[in-house]
């Protein structure tokens, strides 16, 4: 059942990233947030919300660096008839 409802989530998360362009570490990392802050409320635990915001920002990180990778780097090529 968990592993279900993960591979929807994930589908959802593609297809936000598809049409709006917004990366999923950024929509993970916001809907967690909520999530987060919703539980703070109704169970009113402050220092573990604080914990909870430290390793979703970290966690946030760590998915950008695997998805786009450490280095990134852009290029560009001119292409002229003129010499310097």
């Amino acid at each position: 059942m968990l592993v279900v409802l993960l591979v929807e989530w994930t589908l959802l998360l593609k297809i936000v990233n598809k049409y709006t362009g917004i990366p999923i570490s950024r929509i993970l990392l916001t809907t967690d947030f909520y999530c987060s802050v919703y539980g703070c409320c109704y169970f009113s635990v402050k220092l573990s919300f604080m914990y909870t915001l430290i390793s979703l920002v970290i966690s946030s990180k760590m998915i950008d660096i695997i998805q786009v990778g450490i280095y990134s780097a852009k290029g560009v090529t001119i292409i002229t008839t003129k010499r310097r």
